[in-house]
């Protein structure tokens, strides 16, 4: 049975220049009330590497704190849906959050990263509003056949979008 799940609120600053998207935040994720808060999602050790910070043994505070310094924000491209568990596959009568709101609010934000191919359909939407768009291999711990690859896109990406 689909549930309906709102997801959750920016994770942004005036100093933003990247926004990585996802689709909508995990069941963990929602009952945690943090991004990419289940354990078996890899974006948090994606982003010790890419970063070169630690991002997997501190608080998501500090996390958070960290992605901020390194003007990365966080969002997903649905606001809310209907889904059972938290396979994007499931998703049914998506709403897509209100980004039209991004270019007066966040000027300096200039690229957007999508994790994965859920949010990675939103590509077009993104490029009209006039950002780089990106689309990532998952974050997914069930995306981990590809890690070599996935973590050299992700270093790539965010090494070139926070150049432009």
């Amino acid at each position: 049975m689909n549930i309906f799940k709102t997801g959750l609120p920016p994770v942004i600053d005036s100093k933003t220049e990247i926004l990585i998207a996802g689709s909508l935040p995990s069941d963990i994720s929602l009952q945690k009330q943090e991004y990419y808060g289940n354990p078996g999602n890899d974006f948090w050790r994606i982003q010790s590497t890419v970063l070169d910070v630690e991002m997997v043994g501190i608080s998501y505070t500090l996390r958070i704190k960290n992605l901020l310094e390194h003007k990365i924000g966080l969002w997903d491209v649905y606001a809310s849906g209907l889904r059972k568990g938290s396979l994007d596959v499931d998703m049914q009568q998506p709403v897509m959050n209100r980004f039209d709101i991004l270019p007066e609010r966040y000027p300096r934000l200039s690229s957007i990263c999508l994790n994965g191919k859920e949010a990675g359909k939103a590509a077009e939407f993104f490029n009209k509003l006039g950002y780089n768009t990106t689309i990532l291999l998952s974050s997914s711990g069930a995306n981990r056949r590809n890690a070599e690859e996935r973590l050299e896109q992700w270093q790539f990406a965010l090494e070139l979008n926070s150049k432009s």
